[in-house]
């Protein structure tokens, strides 16, 4: 009668789900085998998944803030100078690319731009993953017996499993520098894979469009690339824009509108086309690039996020260098099937007359010429690896900010090589449009700027608040076990501590 109302009241305490591993657990006890365990009896309160905490702090700046954290919390203060840096970086290889890559695209030396885009982005790729494997032979800690700088580095990674009754368990191990030939290559290839074959499309969708019409009615199609950028920011990164960054965004489509429509009708003037006057085709082909432009950027900055976190599998360890190497892979494969596609000598030139293809072309070269289109790889390499470094250190949008605001130093560039000086639009539209670009990006950077000191000075008065840091105790129960006599089920309460990778950790902390 003993043995079933220790049963009952067991089943009563543990449910349903709990009854084998409680009956199992009581029968030890009353049979006297073997005490107790504290922990032999399960747990029944509920473990609330682990999530960050939203301190109120960051409503009007849910997107951008969350995603510029991961480099602030890399470079800490040096992060707005990185910023600074890399968007000068950006700036002045945006505007040196192009006025480089002219020059060859004359008719008299190598007039195609695809192909001339695949083959540099290939040599690119190649020069990325020599420097890659150059860093890990040769200054990496683990292969040299000493550290840069004198400092030893230890790389964290961290796997987190989920039982079938939702308790996560994490296990930290210590992972080597992230190489291209490394570990996990697939995994690595899964996020780079989307970015790669959509850059790949982009470049030669964009080189196709300028082909088809005149080069204002393409950069009038191409004004709206802001728009797609913000809306695949949305979409694929969770990024969301405060009241006064919309504010700025739209002034700087406004800005760019009025800039390309001061092209447009100075071209006009000068008897080129206008955009009334495209195909339907051209049309859609131009407008078809801001669409991939943004997914390029978004996708970019996921994989930017995912492979260089400090908290996945090889420790956050992958650099942009690694990074941009195996999507420039990628890249330089779609650009050289879209070259023999497209430039395979069924493109002609104004009078009608049929092209060589491109590789017959190259190699018709004079050395000096091929060397000078190869050459080009190298401005294209500081180029992309500050890109991917830039959408590390900001935001997709940011990142389309910095890109729309391009066109400034890009007249200042083409003014200085003497390349396209007559044709600069000198108009109202030209000076409304660059003073609304500019005034906008600055609106954008100041909003930014001072969103960040406020979350920076946010983190360091409740640091354990923002890195999830919870802690839950559970306190004693008790059953009786025989007439007269109770044991507890639980002699010690159990803190349940969270670190900052919401990896749940038992702690237990004995009470006498």
């Amino acid at each position: 009668m003993e043995r079933e109302r220790l049963d009952r009241s067991a089943k009563t305490k543990a449910g349903p789900i709990e009854e084998d591993h409680h009956h199992e657990a009581l029968e030890q006890s009353t049979n006297g085998s073997e005490p107790i365990s504290p922990l032999a009896l399960p747990l029944h309160e509920t473990i609330t998944d682990c999530r960050p905490v939203n301190t109120g702090n960051d409503n009007q700046n849910t997107g951008d803030n969350n995603h510029y954290s991961l480099g602030r919390q890399k470079f800490g203060a040096l992060h707005p100078w990185l910023v600074t840096l890399s968007v000068l970086i950006y700036w002045t290889f945006v505007s040196l690319i192009p006025v480089y890559n002219k020059y060859f695209f004359q008719e008299s030396l190598f007039p195609y731009p695809i192909a001339t885009a695949a083959i540099q982005l290939g040599v690119v790729s190649v020069l990325c993953a020599a420097i890659n494997i150059f860093q890990k032979y040769f200054f990496s800690p683990e292969n040299s017996g000493n550290s840069f700088c004198g400092k030893t580095s230890t790389n964290v990674a961290t796997d987190t499993k989920t039982s079938a009754r939702g308790a996560s368990t994490n296990t930290s191990f210590v992972v080597e520098r992230s190489w291209i030939l490394g570990p996990h290559f697939w995994w690595k290839m899964k996020w780079c894979f989307p970015i790669g074959v959509l850059f790949g499309v982009k470049y030669s969708v964009s080189n196709l469009g300028l082909h088809l019409v005149s080069a204002p009615t393409h950069l009038l199609l191409q004004s709206t690339d802001l728009v797609w950028t913000v809306l695949g920011a949305r979409w694929i990164n969770g990024e969301q824009s405060s009241l006064p960054e919309m504010v700025c965004l739209v002034g700087c489509i406004a800005g760019s509108i009025c800039l390309s429509w001061q092209l447009l009708f100075d071209g006009s003037n000068n008897g080129e086309d206008s955009a009334l006057a495209a195909t339907v085709v051209a049309i859609a082909i131009n407008l078809s690039s801001p669409i991939l432009l943004g997914l390029c950027l978004s996708t970019l900055r996921l994989a930017c996020t995912e492979l260089m976190r400090p908290d996945n599998r090889v420790g956050g360890t992958v650099s942009a260098i690694e990074l941009t190497s195996i999507k420039l892979v990628i890249s330089s494969l779609v650009g050289l099937a879209m070259a023999c596609c497209l430039e395979r000598g069924a493109t002609g030139d104004a009078a009608g007359t049929e092209l060589d293809t491109w590789w017959t072309a190259f190699a018709g070269l004079a050395a000096s010429t091929q060397l000078g289109v190869v050459c080009g790889a190298f401005l294209v390499s500081v180029f992309q690896v500050n890109c991917t470094f830039l959408t590390f250190l900001t935001s997709t949008v940011a990142l389309g900010i910095v890109g729309q605001v391009k066109i400034i130093p890009q007249w200042i560039f083409a003014s200085i090589a003497g390349v396209g000086v007559d044709s600069r639009p000198t108009g109202f539209f030209s000076v409304l449009g660059a003073i609304l670009v500019m005034s906008s990006a600055a609106g954008f950077a100041m909003s930014n700027l001072v969103a960040g000191a406020t979350t920076n000075g946010h983190d360091l008065a409740s640091e354990h608040e923002e890195n999830c840091d919870l802690t839950t105790t559970r306190q004693p129960e008790t059953s009786t076990i025989s007439p007269g006599e109770q044991t507890p089920l639980l002699n010690s309460p159990v803190e349940m501590s969270f670190d900052d990778r919401c990896c749940p950790q038992a702690k237990i902390k004995p009470t006498l």
